[in-house]
């Protein structure tokens, strides 16, 4: 009895596991539909025509089953009518609603593709022999599918005409590196195209052009005249990207086209968390794949190196792995040695996961990391979560909080806040890692009084994070206009000093900088930019453009010439803004000769309505009025009025002086015009009672009539008059008079 129930167990237990399912997914590609099963690489299949419109996918070996659930989810039913299994049959029948022809290929090595399209989409010239591809062109026009799609023949070490050459011209000889980089450009475009071709998002278009022979080198005439210059790498990248946009092709990063389609790294090659064993300890594993690497006679096994770096980067050993990849004798690993850097937080040279946030798979997570935070990306949410979920635990807090900070850059605050959360509950606390994110965060939504706190607590405990604490605590001091502590302050000088040959020196001499402005001392920031070696020139010019606004709205007249006069004579490069900031503060201050030899700098393409309404105050205070009115010639408005106001009174031309300052409402400067043009009826009519006082004793005709003989009635009315007019004169010196200023110097006794 135990004996047949043993036999039944194993009976059962056998066909369970030889029982298979394949699970169908489907996907509409513009003229045709496709659809995938998931299924191993060791799977048989047939697709063959049961009946008129009906197909009938076989699978072998072994008992299949579909999982048809989400089959119609993203297809209609104008090409596949219906899905049908078969039960124990292992087939699947696919009834068609139009007459259509089927196409089945594996892709990868998990895929089969099945697809789908009305049979007149199918070309018409696919029998005439003059239409089919042969030798070189059936070579070069091969389409490569799978993990590493391309086109054409497998890269090898020839060099690759990217543009169009005049054969009979001058000879290009080109250098090694400029030959790699279009090399590296074409195969990067052909892999691209491929994986659009794969994935149905391309049709071809026209039959192959003709490949014309090209005339041996020693057969051709050579042409006399000068050897034309071999362009430069970048000018490579410039030129091809600019071909790419009018083609509609799309510029990704460093030069690399994409043509539709994205080489994204498939989750197989990035199950970071399968690469070593959970259940020992960290030396033990790497002694195991180590001891591996080398067999008999010392030879180094390729595989066992792939094992062994896995196993590193498991742990977190980027570098340790980039080096153990380098005894491989096939050549590192592409994607291991990209993995190497990212997993040290540092920029993978090679770029392989370039443009690939939105991919479906983990390489969205590692594409984000290298991503540069000064460009923009569409980040595939869903895909950036699966992936860090799935990492080890140490990993992922490790990488998390860099990749928040890359959120952060993208403005995905949303997604940002999501992962410090998700990090702050697989580690059980908030680490300084974390908070610090918290921090940011706050400050990228503009909540500085939030983060502040948080940033002020991690300086005063000491740690990893404190140099990047202090970072941040500047930005958010930059970001509300608050002074900083002397803490603070000590810090960032101490920090710029410290790592100013490390990789993060200059954005410590920058916040060394940034904090001096925040808290005005502006004469120690510029000294200590002055004394930094660690800034290059254009980030130094960045920064002294945006701390103009600040010192010449908050400095007083002495520490702003202290400031303001070396930066105008060392010839630094300001943009407008500040060369706008600095010559109003220069105008007002009285140094107008200053302020035009600094406008004077500004490229006439870059002269705008302000620079020049600056330029034409400067020539009007420099006694130029006549200059300054033909530069004001075009232009409207109250302060283009008051300028030509200025300048005509610049010229004594009082009377339209003062009918200008009348019509724009200034009463001080109508009666000052008014009194230089001798128009005593305005002054008259004006509120000032000593003006008008004034214009009416100019104006009144004198009590004595010279030609007559004087009486003494007019002699007292001399006296009269004479009085009258000394208490109008005091009046008006003492109304015009200017006090003595508490800064200008009293000469001794």
């Amino acid at each position: 009895m135990t004996r047949a129930f043993l036999l039944f167990l194993l009976m059962v237990w056998g066909a369970a596991v030889a029982a298979q399912t394949a699970k169908v997914r489907s996907g509409e590609h513009g003229s045709f539909t496709r659809l995938v099963l998931d299924v191993p690489g060791e799977t048989e299949w047939q697709v063959d025509v049961a009946e008129d419109r009906l197909l009938r996918l076989a699978l072998s070996p072994g008992d299949w089953s579909f999982d048809l659930s989400d089959a119609f989810d993203r297809i209609d039913r104008s090409r596949v009518a219906d899905l049908r299994a078969s039960a124990g049959s292992s087939t699947l029948d696919i009834p068609l609603a139009c007459d259509c022809v089927a196409n089945s290929f594996r892709l990868g090595d998990r895929m089969l593709v099945i697809d789908i399209a009305p049979s007149d989409t199918v070309d018409t010239n696919a029998d005439r022999s003059d239409a089919l591809p042969t030798g070189l062109t059936a070579d070069l026009t091969q389409v490569r599918v799978g993990q590493t799609p391309g086109i054409g023949p497998r890269r090898v070490a020839a060099p690759v005409t990217l543009f169009p050459v005049d054969m009979a011209g001058p000879s290009v000889t080109s250098s090694p590196a400029i030959t790699n980089q279009a090399t590296d450009i074409a195969d990067s475009l052909a892999r691209d195209v491929a994986a659009a071709a794969t994935r149905g998002l391309l049709e071809p278009v026209g039959s192959p052009s003709r490949v014309t022979a090209q005339e041996p080198a020693e057969h051709r005439e050579t042409t006399s005249g000068p050897v034309a210059e071999t362009p430069g790498q970048s000018d490579i990248i410039e030129r091809f990207s600019r071909e790419a946009a009018r083609l509609g092709l799309e510029v990704i990063e460093d030069g690399r086209i994409s043509a539709g389609a994205q080489d994204c790294v498939p989750d197989e090659a990035l199950r970071i968390a399968d690469w070593a064993a959970t259940d020992q300890t960290v030396s033990a594993v790497l002694a195991a794949t180590g001891s591996a690497i080398f067999g008999e006679f010392d030879r180094i096994n390729g595989a066992a190196v792939k094992r062994h770096a896995r196993a590193l980067l498991q742990f977190g050993f980027g570098a340790e792995a980039r080096a153990t990849l380098a005894l491989d004798p096939d050549g590192p690993d592409e994607t291991l040695l990209s993995l190497s850097y990212l997993v040290d937080l540092e920029n993978d040279p090679a770029n392989r996961f370039a443009g690939l946030t939105d991919c479906e798979s983990a390489a969205a997570l590692w594409a984000l990391l290298d991503h540069d935070p000064t460009g923009s990306a569409v980040v595939n949410e869903a895909a950036l979560i699966r992936a860090l979920e799935r990492l080890p635990r140490h990993l992922a807090l490790h990488l998390g909080p860099a990749l928040a900070r890359k959120l952060i850059a993208l403005g995905q605050v949303g997604l940002a806040g999501d992962m410090l959360r998700r990090l702050e509950r697989m580690a059980g606390q908030r680490t300084d890692e974390i908070a610090l994110g918290r921090a940011e965060l706050a400050l990228a939504r503009g909540d500085a009084a939030e983060a502040e706190p948080i940033l002020d607590d991690l300086i005063e405990r000491p740690g990893p994070v404190t140099p990047d604490s202090v970072l941040a605590r500047v930005d958010a001091a930059h970001d509300s206009g608050a002074a900083l502590p002397d803490r603070v302050i000590e810090l960032t000088d101490s920090y710029a000093k410290e790592l100013k040959h490390t990789e993060a020196g200059p954005d410590h001499a920058e916040a060394h900088f940034k904090s001096l402005i925040a808290n005005r001392d502006f004469a120690g920031a510029f000294d200590a930019l002055d004394s930094s070696d660690t800034l290059p020139a254009a980030r130094r010019e960045e920064l002294v453009n945006r701390a103009i606004p600040r010192l010449v709205g908050e400095a007083g007249d002495m520490e702003f010439l202290k400031v303001a006069m070396p930066v105008i004579r060392t010839g630094t490069l300001l943009d407008r803004a500040a060369t706008k900031a600095l010559s109003r503060r220069l105008l007002d201050i009285g140094l107008p000769d200053v302020a035009f030899d600094l406008l004077r700098r500004v490229p006439p393409s870059d002269t705008d309505r302000t620079v020049r309404l600056l330029i034409a105050d400067a020539l009007i205070d420099l006694s130029r009025p006549g200059e300054a009115e033909t530069l004001l010639i075009g232009l409207t408005g109250d302060d283009v009025g008051l300028l030509r106001a200025r300048a005509r009174f610049e010229m004594e031309d009082y009377e339209y002086a003062r009918a200008m300052y009348d019509q724009l409402g200034r009463s001080e400067q109508v009666s000052t015009a008014a009194w230089l043009a001798g128009e005593w009826p305005i002054l008259i009519e004006r509120e000032d009672p000593i003006l008008a006082a004034a214009a009416r004793l100019a104006e009144s005709d004198s009590a004595i009539n010279p030609e007559a003989d004087i009486t003494l009635t007019d002699i007292s009315a001399a006296i009269d008059e004479t009085s009258a007019t000394r208490s109008v004169l005091e009046a008006l010196l003492a109304q015009t008079d200017v006090e003595q200023s508490e800064t200008e110097p009293v000469s001794s006794p």
